[in-house]
């Protein structure tokens, strides 16, 4: 689907009344071990030759939440287990979605997070065109959003920060350039890190 077309379903404001949905599930999860030198991503390849790494700080909340919700959008269910390993492990409380629908039924179980990781190339609907739909909800507006993603295009780059991207990080990306990239944005990571 082309990223100018906007004609795709996910209307937030249907989100919000709280139906019972079953969440997706990301296999294994609790399985992954993860090292500090394991790369994001890696079975990406790095097309463009260079790697990017960027944040900007988002609006931080009256009081930081007790439990950071993490909403990882990212349709690689390997990558998807690893970054919810690696963000529980970090002291935030992640859950998954492979695409845009799945992000609704997560919104309706979970409610809205305190921060989204979304990948751009996703399934039917393009991460930038769910950025664009978070940006103009006055209940999403405010959520950092940090693109995971393998494309490191100038262009790419561009168009997401213009769209209201809070952080940029290309794959494959260390678990240390994501918790850099997440101190830049948050001002610092729940259990210190």
């Amino acid at each position: 689907m082309a990223e100018s077309d906007d004609k795709f379903e996910l209307d937030f404001t249907n989100y919000f009344d709280r139906k019972a949905v079953q969440a997706e599930k990301v296999p294994a999860a609790e399985r992954v071990a993860i090292d500090p030198e394991f790369r994001i991503g890696a079975a990406k390849l790095e097309t463009e030759g260079y790697f990017v790494a960027m944040a900007r700080r988002a609006a931080a909340p009256a009081a930081p939440p007790a439990e950071w919700k993490v909403m990882v959008v990212e349709d690689d269910p390997v990558t998807n287990a690893v970054l919810q390993k690696i963000l529980a492990n970090d002291g935030f409380k992640p859950f998954g979605a492979f695409d845009a629908a799945g992000l609704g039924k997560l919104l309706k179980e979970q409610g809205v997070p305190q921060l989204i990781l979304l990948d751009i190339e996703l399934p039917k609907v393009s991460g930038l065109q769910i950025l664009a739909r978070i940006r103009k909800h006055p209940d999403m507006l405010a959520i950092p959003v940090l693109i995971l993603t393998s494309r490191a295009g100038m262009a790419d780059v561009a168009r997401g920060m213009a769209l209201g991207a809070n952080g940029y990080l290309s794959k494959p990306a260390t678990v240390e350039n994501l918790r850099m990239v997440l101190r830049q944005l948050l001002g610092a990571l729940p259990r210190g890190g």
